[in-house]
């Protein structure tokens, strides 16, 4: 693509105004569709059953209503980051989590011991690159050396 001017790009031999292509309803369509395709389920109802917080009391502590709670958790509106952040910590759940994107709960907490913190992320870069299977022996062989440490 060539910029032409301010509000014009070249595709092919067609001048596109960019402001009409940018909020094109189409293109919002789709990009809203992308998302709610990937956000399948949220576990906010869940998570808010598990600390036997209620819609209004979970509303009170993110500073919206309890409607947008109903929202949040019947996929008719996104949390805001503020809200995903807060929901993180009153959950302790990772925000991927939260919404559906991730299977792992936890987030993986920092220690105040600089050494221990190289050490997680560096056994965690290490898992990152292993396939399924080796993933699944440095599971057991990780379990086989927590049990022997409690004997």
């Amino acid at each position: 693509m060539k910029k032409t001017s301010y509000n014009h790009t070249i595709i092919g031999q067609n001048y596109v105004d960019f402001h009409k292509f940018l909020y094109n309803n189409d293109i919002k369509t789709h990009f809203i569709n992308f998302i709610e395709e990937k956000i399948v389920t949220n576990r906010i109802r869940e998570l808010r059953h598990e600390k036997r917080i209620t819609q209004l009391q979970l509303s009170i502590i993110l500073g919206v209503t309890q409607e947008t709670i109903s929202a949040y958790e019947h996929n008719r509106h996104l949390p805001s980051l503020t809200a995903l952040i807060k929901m993180s910590e009153i959950f302790d759940a990772s925000m991927d989590y939260i919404v559906g994107l991730s299977d792992v709960r936890h987030i993986i907490s920092q220690s105040n011991n600089p050494v221990d913190n190289v050490q997680k992320t560096t056994l965690l870069n290490y898992y990152r690159k292993l396939g399924s299977k080796n993933k699944e022996k440095l599971i057991a062989y990780a379990q086989g050396l927590s049990d022997s440490e409690k004997e």
